[in-house]
């Protein structure tokens, strides 16, 4: 949310095209702590209405003073306007604030724009909160402050077939380790592939019925013949907290539950963003 804010004022400067100024997801974050890939982030910039993405080594600009990165920016760049948020910092130390931006800027005749704290429910809206609603099962407040459901997005792998064989295919696909991993449990969901979507549900774990397996994403899609998926890439929205997972006395009490979530799926579907298109 915080982020589409400061795109939707970028992109009200007349005549300039809306570009964003960003770091390699490598650059400091920590392994599991990333909500998308770098190409899934680039792609969601790009639906909020960044036109360019300039993608910068950090290690390049790490250690420049503030008023030289200043430079640098005006000298490449040549904005017609900047925008930062309240807390942005920069330069050498992040000895940069935005009242000192202002000040550097205004030395090119670039004005700035600095965005105030963005707040849902009198709460910031940060990376932090929306990674500790999902932790909380809380996947309609994430949904509504990140504008659409947290997704996963995998190529599907073969599985164990268990599924299969008792007319529940499950469509397996791994979850990366750099990324932010839901907490294990079911999930309603809404799978994605070749730009139809469909009512799924999905199990984050390790099947613990069957025998310990890595963890990993597998969703049953609901009501709907799918064929040979192997290879394909899907995106499984994850739209609701279900359950945990949990370890069955028998196969048949499993599937038993398995109808019960199905059914519940069924009951709250999102269906006007179901049958909406991006």
């Amino acid at each position: 949310m915080a982020h589409r804010e400061l795109i939707s004022a970028a992109g009200r400067v007349n005549g300039a095209r809306c570009a964003v100024l960003t770091f390699p997801l490598s650059s400091g974050v920590k392994s599991g702590g990333r909500l998308y890939t770098e190409e899934e982030r680039l792609r969601l910039l790009s639906e909020a209405g960044a036109e360019v993405c300039l993608m910068v080594d950090f290690s390049a600009v790490r250690d420049m003073a503030p008023g030289d990165f200043v430079r640098a920016l005006c000298e490449y760049v040549s904005p017609a306007a900047c925008i930062c948020g309240y807390n942005f910092r920069f330069g050498r130390g992040a000895a940069g604030d935005p009242a000192m931006l202002s000040s550097a800027l205004s030395e090119y005749g670039v004005p700035l724009k600095v965005m105030p704290e963005v707040t849902d429910g009198g709460e910031p809206v940060s990376t932090t909160r929306i990674k500790e609603l999902i932790s909380g099962g809380d996947l309609r407040t994430a949904w509504r402050l990140l504008a659409l459901p947290y997704h996963i997005i995998g190529t599907t792998e073969h599985g164990m077939r268990i599924g299969t064989e008792h007319a529940l295919p499950t469509l397996n696909t791994p979850i990366d380790p750099v990324l932010f991993s839901p907490p294990r449990g079911v999930y309603s969901s809404v799978c994605e592939i070749d730009g139809v979507r469909t009512l799924s549900i999905t199990n984050i774990g390790e099947c613990p019925t069957f025998g310990a397996r890595p963890m990993h994403c597998e969703t049953h899609i609901i009501d709907e013949a799918t064929g040979d998926l192997y290879g394909k890439r899907v995106i499984i929205y994850l739209t609701g907290y279900l359950r945990p997972e949990i370890t069955f006395e028998t196969p048949d009490a499993l599937y038993a539950q398995i109808a019960r979530d199905i059914e519940k799926t069924r009951e709250e579907a999102p269906v006007k963003w179901l049958n909406g298109r991006k």
